[in-house]
């Protein structure tokens, strides 16, 4: 086959797995995880179920895919990137901003319905363990950024998780309440801002460790009171972000 035909091949191949993730996820809204099995998943997305199975060998590994790219929506991580690059402190706390503010109400319904079903489920558990950690990390680089700091420390792991808690409430009362929440958002997103701040004189040297959601925590060690350090195979992904 040619290498056009193989590109092809691949492209035709990525977009039936990102129809059949659409198809899913619309299905775990309406019904619920438990209700949807794969056979209707197969039925609605107009994919042989052999086929489904091919590109997801279970049900787990389809929720697994979507707790990703939902991640990958609310932490744009390249855009915080681009702002730590710039050492731009606006950009930064705009950042922080969207990740509290960009959401839908189908999202929300199904990050609640993930967060009950890995209670009971493992591999989902897993999945929004790991997604969640990339996120946090990536929460600690922005506050460190805009302490001008030049390393991750521990107090900026820590409020990245004080963060992270209070965003995973934040959905959830929206869920409940069918309300926006925009001014308490704000409202505590500034309160922690202001504590980022506070913290410009407690960080220690070192580097940023970019960290996308879908990494394993397991492949990164952190040092007590120190950055988050890259796998020797992957140095493209540290950053390093002076004073501005």
């Amino acid at each position: 086959m040619s290498p056009a035909g193989c590109a092809s091949r691949s492209e035709r191949a990525n977009q039936r797995r990102e129809h059949i993730k659409e198809v899913a996820r619309r299905l775990f809204v309406e019904h619920g995880f438990h209700a949807t099995g794969i056979a209707a998943i197969a039925r609605e997305s107009g994919v042989a179920v052999q086929q489904l199975y091919r590109d997801f060998p279970s049900k787990n590994h389809i929720i697994a895919a979507i707790v990703q790219v939902d991640c990958k929506q609310v932490a744009n991580l390249p855009a915080l990137d681009v702002a730590l690059d710039a050492h731009d402190k606006q950009g930064i706390e705009g950042w922080l901003s969207d990740c509290v503010h960009t959401h839908d109400d189908e999202s929300d319904r199904l990050f609640v319905q993930m967060v009950a079903e890995a209670v009971r489920n493992p591999d989902v558990g897993h999945a929004i363990r790991t997604a969640k950690d990339g996120v946090i990390r990536g929460v600690a680089r922005a506050f460190a950024g805009l302490g001008g700091a030049d390393a991750v420390s521990d107090r900026h792991l820590a409020l990245a998780r004080v963060f992270s808690t209070f965003f995973m409430g934040l959905v959830s009362m929206r869920v409940v309440n069918g309300e926006t929440h925009e001014e308490e958002a704000d409202f505590i997103k500034d309160l922690i801002v202001e504590l980022a701040y506070a913290l410009a004189t407690k960080s220690c040297s070192g580097t940023f460790t970019s960290v996308a959601p879908d990494f394993d925590t397991d492949e990164l060690a952190v040092g007590s009171g120190c950055c988050a350090h890259a796998p020797a195979t992957a140095p493209d992904k540290v950053a390093q972000v002076q004073d501005s």
